[in-house]
């Protein structure tokens, strides 16, 4: 009990300082279990059959009845079906409140092509099933165990903080994507060779997905996912899924392949950011400045001694800032020329040898880090090229 208390309380911390957190145990038990019973509540909208097609303030009354029985104070749990079929020329909204988790929608069906903004907000799907054109349906701060995007549909989604337990993608379905924050637990999408589910922008922003934890597959779905988005020279998003790939393989790898996979994507997560090996480089410039200053550690050569000067003069200063210059100097000094590979006459020296030993692993370091940089920088502007 103790264990499993600690792993709640650090599951809790995680979710609150990582930006891509991973969804409750809650959200990833109620995607695995099937809704059963009778819906409590069905509504229907539809163009067909007899009369004229419902008009704006009849298609305003539908949403706002399901808006009543999903907030309803004092309704009982059950469950809701929504299926519409007709043309949403308007904006429309429906919203779930605190309370409203007690009625899950099971089934919502949009088969209408939807022309103006639709938006579902704090809302319980089980099933959110795409059968024609939403081309801007907006999505935030929801729940939804499956969510289906059928073929042909060109699709435009705009999603927010939203945890999807598992999408499905058809040929040909989405136009654009923008989704920020929330996760994605399983993609369902078909395999290189087939006809692209994209046929425009796809965007992921600070997303979840499962790699070493919580995996229901392996890695080819983020193979199928950075093939597609490769053909349309998406490469970014390419990148993206290249790396849950890698994480997602090392589970298999032996111990010396994992270690190199857990530093590689440390330091520059797979060689696809640019700013990570700079900040870790910088990080280590001044974690040595600051081992440098507190040993007292850096002392002048005979050549500074003689010739200083200009802004020289100030590393053989007798106040309190001279120490912690030559620090900072001969550790940058370290980082910009490593293991002396540029050249050039060092004007500070350890003053021990654990301290010199100490410089050269940091410029060891360094040099891998600089390389990191450089092939970072490379494959970006490589890829895009391609």
């Amino acid at each position: 009990m103790l264990i499993k208390r600690i792993k709640d309380i650090w599951f809790q911390i995680e979710r609150r300082l990582l930006p891509f957190a991973p969804p409750e145990h809650s959200f990833i038990q109620w995607c695995e279990s099937e809704p059963s019973g009778n819906a409590t509540n069905s509504f229907k909208v539809s163009d067909k059959g007899p009369g004229n097609p419902p008009n704006k303030q009849q298609l305003d009354a539908f949403f706002k009845e399901i808006d009543n029985t999903l907030n309803a104070k004092d309704s009982e749990a059950g469950f809701i079906d929504i299926f519409v079929d007709r043309h949403i020329d308007h904006a429309c909204s429906l919203a779930g409140h605190a309370h409203a988790r007690k009625k899950v929608i099971r089934n919502f069906s949009i088969v209408g092509r939807v022309s103006k903004p639709l938006k579902l907000d704090s809302l319980y799907i089980s099933n959110l099933d795409l059968t024609h054109t939403p081309k801007q349906l907006i999505i935030e701060n929801s729940k939804i165990a499956t969510l289906r995007i059928t073929n042909g549909i060109r699709a435009e989604l705009n999603i927010r903080n939203t945890y999807i337990g598992k999408l499905i993608f058809m040929p040909g379905c989405l136009k654009h994507c923008d989704m920020r924050g929330g996760g994605i637990r399983q993609i369902d999408i078909d395999p290189p060779g087939s006809e692209n589910p994209f046929t425009g922008s796809i965007w992921f922003e600070k997303t979840w997905f499962p790699t070493e934890k919580n995996m229901v597959q392996g890695a080819q779905p983020y193979r199928n996912m950075r093939h597609h988005l490769r053909s349309l020279s998406n490469m970014q998003m390419a990148d993206l899924f290249h790396a849950l790939e890698l994480r997602t393989e090392r589970r298999q790898e032996t111990w010396t392949n994992k270690a190199i996979s857990y530093l590689y994507d440390l330091f520059s997560d797979f060689g696809s950011s640019i700013l990570r090996p700079v900040l870790w480089l910088i990080l280590l410039g001044v974690s040595v400045s600051y081992v440098l200053i507190t040993s007292d550690g850096v002392i002048p050569t005979r050549l500074l001694e003689s010739s200083a000067v200009g802004w020289q003069t100030t590393l053989l200063g007798d106040d309190i800032f001279a120490p912690i210059t030559r620090s900072f100097y001969l550790s940058f000094w370290s980082i910009i020329h490593p293991l002396g590979l540029f050249g050039g006459q060092p004007i500070l020296v350890a003053s021990t040898p654990w301290l010199s030993t100490m410089l050269i692993i940091e410029g060891i370091f360094a040099a891998t880090l600089i390389a990191l940089t450089i092939f970072a920088i490379r494959r970006r502007f490589k890829l895009q090229q391609a």
